[in-house]
């Protein structure tokens, strides 16, 4: 690219410069658009889409290398000793800029455009014409509304004809690189059906097609299309430019003859490269297979696992809590023997431990302690006890038993509160 100052740069987008004062003879020798790749110098243009907004990267832009940007958008802050360019669409100042830049050179512009091989006629007319000149040609598939605009702004001085590739899938398109190029010679290669669902048919794909003479000059404007083609040989007599049609078919200014075997030739690769095409195919979709059961078995043997674990995590929590049940029930024991201890009054405890104490001296027998005045009538199963004849309960007695009904209470995890 030829050296463009500030100057020039808003001369050609019609933009405002914006974030502080900027010496207008600074230069830029390129133009990027993406910040992943900035070389030193260069104009950084953000450009948007559904997916993404190259005004998010500005900043790394300029940190790079870049001299300046264009923006759609007044920024947070302004790096200093970098110049912003304020437009209404950066998408809108590359074709500005691409078209001011195209017409400081006066050489021939080749635009080659057709359904199927475009890209193969581009690069034959840019290698039988690079034979005599310095060619500039599309590369790769910089065919759109992007592509296109950075292909010519990487002409310099050395280049003497530019021949561009023009892609389109709906109507308006070409007619937008049109008007970039200004075309002094349009190729045709043929109307075929791609793109067929967004046109609705060929006769729609042609008027597309034919968008590419939009802005060419009927006076000096050049015409090559495909003789062989039914389509573009009725389109012929309507053209109001010097036209031209090449192919096999008699009557053509240029016809190629004598083609039989490189028919069969070229039919033979396609085959070939149809059955590699195939096998590839093939190979992918048995390796795609191969992983997908992979896959499968994987996500399979890692769902057991981590079911077991799962398992064995509350296996884990299960046995902690009767650890934990096993020791509160032991402590709560401990603590009612506690105050069961504390609630036996002083006097009953010192009975229990009289009745406990073996007296000294000779003993009495049984026997002999009842007299024969006092005999005591024992009472049978058939006659219930009377109150009177019922023996009393010791207290301490009743303590020992609630005591063990409430420690077995206890044991079977009952909730028993002492009161």
């Amino acid at each position: 690219m030829e050296a463009l100052t500030l100057a020039q740069l808003l001369q050609a987008v019609g933009g405002t410069l914006i974030g502080g004062e900027a010496d207008l003879n600074q230069t830029v020798t390129e133009v990027c658009t993406d910040s992943r790749s900035v070389p030193q110098g260069c104009l950084f243009l953000p450009l948007e889409g559904e997916r993404f907004d190259g005004h998010s990267f500005i900043n790394s832009a300029l940190e790079q290398g870049a001299v300046g940007c264009i923006t759609a958008r007044e920024r947070e802050s302004y790096l200093p000793g970098k110049f912003y360019i304020k437009v209404r669409s950066t998408q809108r100042a590359l074709r500005d800029l691409a078209r001011y830049y195209k017409e400081m050179f006066h050489i021939p512009f080749v635009a080659v455009t057709g359904s199927v091989g475009k890209t193969t006629t581009k690069d034959m007319v840019a290698a039988v014409l690079g034979e005599r000149f310095k060619v500039l040609k599309t590369e790769g598939n910089f065919n759109n509304e992007v592509g296109l605009p950075l292909t010519l702004l990487r002409l310099n001085s050395t280049h003497e004809i530019c021949v561009l590739e023009m892609g389109m899938n709906h109507f308006g398109e070409i007619e937008y690189l049109s008007a970039i190029v200004e075309p002094d010679v349009a190729v045709i290669t043929n109307i075929g059906d791609s793109h067929i669902e967004n046109l609705g048919s060929r006769e729609n794909i042609l008027k597309a097609k034919c968008e590419i003479f939009s802005h060419m000059d009927p006076e000096k404007g050049f015409v090559i299309l495909n003789g062989d083609d039914p389509l573009l040989a009725a389109l012929r007599p309507t053209l109001a430019f010097e036209t031209v049609s090449v192919g096999t078919a008699e009557g053509l200014e240029y016809r190629a003859t004598d083609v039989a075997m490189r028919k069969t030739l070229l039919a033979a690769q396609q085959m070939a490269d149809s059955m590699v095409s195939d096998a590839e195919k093939k190979k992918t979709q048995l390796e795609q297979d191969a992983t997908q059961e992979a896959q499968a078995r994987k996500s399979k043997l890692e769902a057991e696992i981590a079911a077991e674990e799962f398992r064995l995590q509350q296996a884990q929590k299960a046995t902690a809590d009767y650890v934990m049940k096993l020791h509160a029930l032991h402590q709560e024991e401990l603590d009612y023997l506690s105050r069961l201890g504390q609630m036996v009054p002083p006097e009953m405890a010192q009975a229990a431990m009289a009745q406990s104490i073996v007296p000294e001296g000779p003993t009495t027998p049984v026997e002999d302690l009842t007299s024969e005045e006092e005999e005591v009538e024992e009472p049978t199963i058939s006659q219930p006890l009377q109150p009177s004849q019922q023996p009393k309960n010791d207290p301490v007695d009743d303590l020992y038993l609630d005591a063990t009904r409430r420690f077995d209470d206890l044991q079977f995890g009952k909730d028993y509160q002492i009161k």
